[in-house]
């Protein structure tokens, strides 16, 4: 069903804004995947296909195998050649010169076992054939990774091994980091960051330096002679700064502690975080905070998003930034969920708005643990991951925004009809001077934060 605003207030998610929209937004079914597989990679190349790269299959094993698909057609056509090493959790880059930097995987208790180092490799689309490069100096699973101006690619934290006791061997958060030279094939160390930080979310921003937030980290506590593994989750945020090095912590925590959340930067150079914050008393089970950051540069206000998604996901989630400026979120793994958590639900972020609106239509299926990879005419492409069921999916998707038929929407905000809303429907705003010790209260259901560049702060918003 399309939805039609008119002319005049408009009703969004129950903001009331002056404009003229008319979406018909929605996903759609495309080509399968030759194979079902979860916490794969897809990558989208100069030619304009995808490489889907690796994943877990149906037993949680990783996979060696490897697809290349065409927008053109819709179709999936397996690679001539499988990676060198089978990997799930992952990460791939593209470099400056059009290959495809694979590296990192979930065999962390390699070393512990003599095994050594994986290598990471390159896939070349000239050829269709992966090669070896150089070797990790620690084995990571599910870093951060993002490409630098001078085309190295800084790798932070990520889990590794090993947390020892006598009965606990458990992997941990790594708070190291490193960085590769595509130009000599080796990785050397990057600096240490504050925190251990297993899943964090991380920003390359325009100058080059890279937000990196939340993460968490295993420890054991003994009470009395029981032995206890817990858990660590940062509110820490901390930048690394380019072309010099070196990270610093922001001058204040995030609002909450999170982990396996999201990090978007938006077109006007802002941070987006949302999803994935800890409860610890009962850790993802309970009403969560939606942790939205979205400071505004040019004017230093801070706004917080109108009204919130009508599905709080917590982990596993994935965003994409479109290119009329917001941001689709779909999937993921829903909070207070009984029974099938996965979800099939997407909403759109909306900078200018501050607030979330569900799209047309959710995805075909529930997924988590998928891929979102935005396609060079701006389409989205949506590849595996779990079902409802927790079986990995071989299935894909398109979102299309170009749906989206109002040229407002389409092409960005008119910041004339923005200031033209109804802005006694929006929440309060706040700038970080305001805001000297940001306090989460999870009890408000609802949190905002913003990265501040100008004062290196996160900030949070004085109400909803």
């Amino acid at each position: 069903m399309n939805r039609f605003w008119g002319f005049g207030l408009v009703l969004v998610s129950g903001v009331l804004i002056g404009a003229q929209v008319a979406m018909a937004d929605g996903f759609v079914a495309t080509g399968n995947m030759p194979f079902a597989r979860s916490r794969g990679t897809a990558t989208l190349l100069p030619s304009g296909k995808v490489l889907i790269a690796g994943g877990a299959d149906i037993n949680g094993a990783p996979l060696d195998s490897a697809a290349l698909y065409d927008p053109a057609t819709g179709v999936f056509t397996p690679s001539q050649s499988h990676m060198l090493t089978p990997r799930a959790d992952h990460v791939a880059v593209l470099l400056q010169n059009g290959k495809v930097l694979i590296a990192g995987d979930g065999n962390i208790f390699a070393a512990a076992i003599g095994i050594p180092p994986t290598k990471a490799e390159i896939y070349d689309p000239a050829t269709d054939q992966f090669t070896a490069t150089g070797s990790m100096l620690e084995e990571r699973r599910a870093p951060g990774a993002t490409l630098l101006p001078d085309g190295t690619v800084l790798f932070v934290g990520g889990s590794g091994c090993c947390l020892y006791s006598e009965i606990f061997v458990m992997p941990n958060g790594l708070g190291s980091t490193e960085i590769y030279d595509p130009t000599t094939g080796v990785f050397s160390p990057g600096g240490h960051l504050a925190a251990p930080r297993e899943h964090p979310a991380i920003a390359p921003l325009a100058d080059g330096t890279v937000l990196v937030t939340g993460g968490s980290w295993n420890y054991i506590s003994q009470i009395g002679s029981t032995l206890i593994l817990d858990t660590h989750v940062n509110d820490s945020a901390e930048t690394y700064l380019y072309p010099s090095g070196g990270f610093h912590l922001t001058n204040g925590p995030m609002g909450g502690a999170r982990t396996g959340h999201v990090a978007v930067r938006l077109q006007d150079d802002s941070v987006l975080v949302a999803y994935a914050a800890y409860d610890p008393s009962n850790y993802y089970l309970t009403t969560l905070p939606t942790n939205v950051e979205d400071f505004d540069a040019i004017t230093g206000l801070f706004a917080s998003a109108t009204s919130p998604p009508a599905i709080d996901r917590t982990l596993f989630n994935q965003s994409v930034l479109l290119n009329n400026g917001s941001v689709l979120m779909a999937g993921g793994v829903q909070t207070n969920a009984t029974g099938t958590p996965n979800v099939a639900s997407a909403d759109l972020y909306v900078p200018g708005l501050h607030a979330f609106v569900p799209t047309n239509a959710p995805m075909t299926v529930a997924r988590a643990s998928h891929t979102l990879t935005k396609l060079a005419d701006g389409r989205v492409l949506v590849t595996g991951g779990l079902d409802a069921a927790n079986n990995p999916l071989a299935s894909a998707e398109i979102y299309d925004p170009n749906m989206i038929t109002d040229e407002i929407f389409k092409n960005g905000f008119d910041p004339a009809l923005l200031a033209a809303a109804n802005t006694e429907r929006q929440a309060p705003r706040s700038t970080c001077a305001d805001l000297q010790a940001p306090i989460w209260k999870p009890d408000l259901g609802m949190s905002h934060e913003w990265y501040d560049r100008a004062s290196g702060r996160i900030c949070r918003s004085s109400g909803l």
